[in-house]
């Protein structure tokens, strides 16, 4: 089976490229980016919109548009094998470019990434087939995701991505950034979708995959927490959340459904013709 690796990333550059390594099991690539990335607002964020955790659609139900900003101007797509996909997907970045001279820095190179997916090849093709969006696939994994126990116990998963479960270590000290703490206050920082962070320096990000549906998708379940689950009601001190792999799933998939639009009309639609 073919899959499609996309990676989002908006890049605000001082002097030097951009450089990235992406890699998995039989999966080596390296890209530079040598001219700056732009960050798009397309809408202002309302912070009273309701989201629907229940089905796949998350929306702001009052403006009937995507509450995610930050998105960037362009995405970066790969077709891959089903064989080339390992455990994980690590992500090597280096933006370490600044001025820093005798203590003192005041510019730098700075990036943030806004999606990293992988989807197959099929699942995109059926979604845009025939000139509309076909959605009953996604139906259908949102329906097969529920299990039978109260809604309330039950860890809520996001794909095709859920920034919860993504790693960021600094490669110069070696240390992860976003520590699985719940007192971590600094942890949240790296788990906001709506805005992500920007990050400088040279960062490795690493995503876990697993196999579900008959299919690879990166982790869509958090394990414990970094902060309080306002989907989950047992948030009393000394309880913690273990990994799960079950629970109903929602998706991202629709902020982004322009970018796989075009993708799919340049290279999929073109060579079934």
């Amino acid at each position: 089976m073919k899959y499609i690796f996309t990676l989002g990333i908006s890049f605000k550059k001082y002097k030097k490229p951009l450089d990235i390594t992406i890699r998995s099991k039989y999966l080596i690539d390296h890209l530079q980016i040598t001219d700056n990335i732009e960050a798009l607002d397309p809408w202002p964020w309302n912070p009273n919109a309701k989201i629907n955790t229940l089905v796949y659609n998350i929306f702001d139900q009052v403006n009937g548009k995507h509450p995610l900003n930050q998105l960037p101007e362009k995405m970066f797509f790969y077709e891959i094998d089903e064989d080339s996909i390992g455990e994980n997907f690590i992500i090597d970045i280096d933006a370490n470019d600044t001025n820093y001279t005798n203590g003192f820095m005041t510019k730098f190179s700075l990036f943030n990434v806004r999606i990293v997916s992988v989807i197959p090849k099929k699942l995109i093709e059926y979604f845009f087939s025939k000139g509309k969006k076909n959605t009953r696939v996604i139906d259908k994994i949102e329906m097969r995701s529920r299990y039978p126990r109260p809604d309330a116990v039950v860890k809520k998963g996001t794909w095709p991505y859920n920034r919860f479960n993504w790693e960021y270590r600094c490669l110069i000290t070696n240390k992860v950034l976003n520590k699985n703490n719940s007192n971590s206050t600094d942890a949240t920082k790296y788990q906001s979708d709506v805005i992500p962070i920007w990050l400088g320096g040279k960062i490795q990000l690493k995503i876990n995959v697993i196999k579900k549906f008959g299919i690879k998708m990166l982790d869509p379940y958090s394990s414990v927490p970094f902060m309080p689950d306002p989907d989950w009601s047992l948030t009393a001190p000394g309880i913690q959340r273990h990994v799960n792999r079950y629970g109903p799933l929602r998706t991202n998939f629709f902020q982004y459904e322009r970018y796989f639009k075009k993708y799919y009309d340049i290279n999929i639609k073109n060579e079934n013709q």
